[in-house]
């Protein structure tokens, strides 16, 4: 028997085993379970609901609640501070703790009376003031031919300053836009008789010599501060002449807020004159020189 029970138990749990697993299978138990889960949420939620509108009953009775007690107390105010219904008691009861019923009625006849009081002492009031206006003595007006004279003379003297003033200011206008034009017109010729030296000057300077010569010297120009650039170079010929420096510092644009210049040597102080006929290697300047160009007005 022992032995039975041993060899079948395997076989009744695969058995068992097997039995769950295609009932979890079956769709039909399936859909079965989901309904069930679907009543069970919708009753959860119906109770819920349920339970929601009887909170809000309960809060709503809560309100009305308070509010009846405010009107109780303010109808008892109301009675103590009009004195209705006051009985035996001094509190608006007849004695025995009972209030009556406030008259509204009565209520609202005292308040029309206080109403009529008050008008009639605005009334009082403002019959007064009127009668203190009455008995200030009233100052004499002007005549009408003196105000008329007055406001005529007042006219005519504004209107003749008001004509003076412009006329000042249209001059002081015409006179700053003269100044203007004028201003306009001689920087118009100062650029012209600039351009027009700075392209003589092009054409009279020689080309630059490349740097395979050995007749080629270099010269730095050192330039005065209200310049842009205050060192220059240029390669010259050896042969060349002094003025070719003058030619070639009027074609560089440099100098053109400088309205007088000179050169001078940076060892010595020599001045070089601008229709010179000496060459560069006669005055010292080679291989190398330095030349130091001088603002005259400073």
């Amino acid at each position: 028997m022992y032995c039975l029970r041993k060899i079948l138990l395997p076989h009744w749990h695969a058995y068992v085993q097997r039995k769950t697993l295609e009932e979890c299978k079956d769709p039909a138990r399936v859909s079965i379970h989901d309904r069930n889960l679907k009543d069970i949420r919708e009753a959860q939620q119906k109770e819920a609901q349920i339970l929601a509108k009887e909170a809000e009953r309960l809060a709503k009775a809560k309100r009305a609640e308070e509010l009846r007690r405010k009107q109780v107390v303010r109808e008892e105010s109301h009675r103590k501070k009009h004195g209705v219904g006051k009985g035996l008691g001094g509190d608006g009861s007849d004695g025995d703790g009972d209030v009556d019923h406030v008259d509204i009625d009565e209520v609202r006849n005292r308040q029309q009376e206080k109403l009529k009081e008050k008008n009639a002492k605005q009334s009082t009031t403002q019959e007064q003031a009127a009668k203190k206006k009455e008995s200030k003595p009233r100052s004499v007006p002007r005549t009408l031919a003196g105000t008329r004279a007055i406001t005529n003379t007042t006219t005519t003297t504004a209107t003749d300053d008001d004509s003076d003033d412009w006329d000042k200011v249209r001059n002081d206008k015409d006179d700053e836009f003269r100044e203007s034009l004028a201003k306009d017109q001689a920087k118009e010729e100062s650029k012209v008789l600039r351009l027009k030296r700075r392209q003589e000057a092009l054409e009279k300077l020689d080309p630059e010599p490349t740097t395979k010569l050995e007749d080629t010297v270099l010269i730095a120009f050192k330039l005065p501060r209200k310049c842009k650039e205050t060192r220059i170079s240029r390669r010259f010929s050896k042969n060349s002449r002094i003025n070719q420096l003058f030619y070639f510092l009027s074609s560089t644009g440099h100098l053109d807020k400088v309205r007088e210049w000179r050169l001078i040597s940076a060892v010595g102080a020599q001045q070089f004159p601008s229709d010179g006929e000496a060459t560069l290697e006669e005055l010292g300047l080679s291989p190398r020189g330095l030349v130091i160009v001088v603002d005259v007005d400073c």
